[in-house]
């Protein structure tokens, strides 16, 4: 198991520091500033998700249902990742079942072993920490980029959606605000006009927790929070701002999802 989490975690080492040649920045990201820390400011939505290209295989939904099962915690126990049965379930034959295995196992999510098929990879909170960053470390290159290519109407648009979002969290309506998340960070990531760095994210955006709980936002946590911020600067011209801006906003969200994956280790250890 530590094995596996090594060469996963090699694996994301070695992709940030391609990042970093493709990019031409010295300069990493930090570690996590201490304010996101304050546990009574909540993560709720997925900024990460990136929208597939052209027909879905069998196999990839497939590969979108297990995942989503195993980051909502299922699939734990030893076995439970078998193809016969897990063929059965989904009423489909074990081919398709075993190219989504193959799947989960290159991205990092499961491992596979003779005779006990596949077993889910647990992740650290440091795990959790480092796909957060690389993540960060996009989104701001691509909120950049974005700043010449996004017109005001499209801009305005952005704004609809970021008072949709917020008027669905009001309404505790999860799916909705996640949905309209999504479509905000689709759409700036889009206008980044990069291909290679999407793809960055989504191959590492299976390590995010899709299922973040929704729960109270104070009024003082919309500027890292909501996207209001970002699309302000992205107006005025300023790529360094909206880039700062959607930096924080990511790494936020990574810092609640690390105490929360630190909680889960600390029970786990007591059991």
């Amino acid at each position: 198991m530590e094995s596996t989490r090594r060469r996963g975690r090699a694996r994301l080492v070695e992709a940030y520091l391609i990042l970093n040649q493709i990019l031409n920045q010295r300069n990493t990201v930090g570690r996590f500033p201490a304010w996101a820390f304050d546990s009574a400011v909540p993560v709720w939505h997925n900024v990460f998700v990136v929208d597939s290209v052209g027909p879905v295989k069998l196999s990839d939904q497939i590969a979108d249902t297990l995942r989503a099962e195993i980051v909502a915690g299922e699939h734990r126990e030893p076995g439970s990742l078998r193809l016969v049965p897990l063929a059965e379930r989904l009423g489909v034959s074990t081919t398709p079942v075993r190219e989504a295995l193959a799947i989960l196992e290159r991205q990092g999510l499961v491992t596979g072993h003779v005779h006990r098929g596949f077993q889910v990879v647990e992740l650290t909170p440091t795990d959790v920490a480092d796909v957060f960053e690389m993540h960060a470390f996009i989104m701001r290159t691509l909120t950049e980029r974005a700043v010449e290519n996004l017109s005001g109407a499209e801009l305005d648009e952005l704004e609809k959606l970021d008072k949709q979002m917020w008027k669905a969290i009001r309404a505790r309506d999860a799916v909705t605000a996640r949905s309209v998340n999504h479509t905000i960070h689709q759409r700036i990531n889009d206008a980044g006009e990069s291909g290679l760095l999407v793809r960055f994210l989504r191959a590492s955006a299976p390590f995010v927790n899709l299922n973040s709980e929704l729960r109270s936002i104070r009024k003082a946590d919309r500027e890292v929070l909501g996207h209001a911020a970002i699309i302000d600067a992205i107006r005025a011209g300023d790529a360094a701002t909206a880039g700062q801006l959607m930096y924080d906003h990511v790494m936020h969200n990574g810092a609640v999802a690390v105490a929360r994956a630190e909680e889960a280790a600390t029970r786990a250890a007591a059991e």
